[in-house]
C-alpha cells in the first residue's frame, strides 16, 4: 500500500513545475516543499515571505505541500493536500478549511484513487460546485494524481473548467 508521504516528493516537482511554466516571465522565483511536518507560516517565514500576508501569523497549517511564486510586489501561494484513498468529503472540508484560513492563489487537493461518487454526483449532477469554493471565484481543485506521469493530467479533475 502506498503512503502519502511516499508522494509528497513528486507533488513538490509537479509544483515547481506548475509554477515554473505558469511564471516564465524573468525575476520570477519559485520555491515548492513537502511542509507535511511544519506549517505555511513556517514556511513562508524560511522564504523571508511573511511580509506578503498579514494574517500569516495565524498560519500554523500543515498542509502537505505548499509552493509560491513571486516577484517584486506580486506573490501567488499554492497549498496542496495528498491523499491516498478516493478524496471523500471530509478530506475535502480539511483541505477547504485550510483554504479558508489562508487564501492562496491555488488550492489543491490530489489522490492516485480520485474522487468518491459521493463528491462526484453532489458537484456535477445537482450543480453545487460551491462547496468547492474558498473565496470568491477561486475553488479547490480536486484532482486524480498520476502514478505513472506523477503529474495532474488534462481531464482528470473534478471541474476541469476551474483547473488553473
Amino acid at each position: 500500500m502506498i503512503r502519502e508521504a511516499n508522494l509528497y516528493p513528486k507533488v513538490v516537482e509537479w509544483v515547481e513545475q506548475f509554477l515554473t511554466t505558469r511564471y516564465k516571465g524573468k525575476g520570477w522565483q519559485i520555491r515548492a516543499e513537502d511542509t507535511s511536518r511544519t506549517s505555511v507560516r513556517s514556511f513562508l517565514e524560511k522564504h523571508g515571505l511573511l511580509a506578503y500576508f498579514p494574517e500569516a501569523e495565524t498560519f500554523e497549517i500543515a498542509v502537505d505541500v505548499t509552493g509560491v511564486a513571486w516577484k517584486q510586489d506580486r506573490i501567488d501561494l499554492v497549498i496542496i493536500e495528498v491523499k491516498c484513498q478516493r478524496i471523500n468529503l471530509q478530506k475535502l472540508s480539511q483541505l477547504l478549511g485550510y483554504a479558508r484560513v489562508v487564501r492562496p492563489s491555488y488550492a489543491l487537493i490530489v489522490s492516485p484513487a480520485g474522487w468518491s461518487d459521493s463528491i462526484h454526483r453532489l458537484v456535477n449532477h445537482f450543480g453545487r460546485k460551491d462547496i468547492l469554493e474558498y473565496m470568491p471565484g477561486r475553488y479547490v481543485v480536486v484532482a486524480q494524481w498520476n502514478m505513472l506521469t506523477n503529474d495532474i493530467r488534462p481531464g482528470s479533475t473534478l471541474l476541469p473548467s476551474h483547473f488553473p
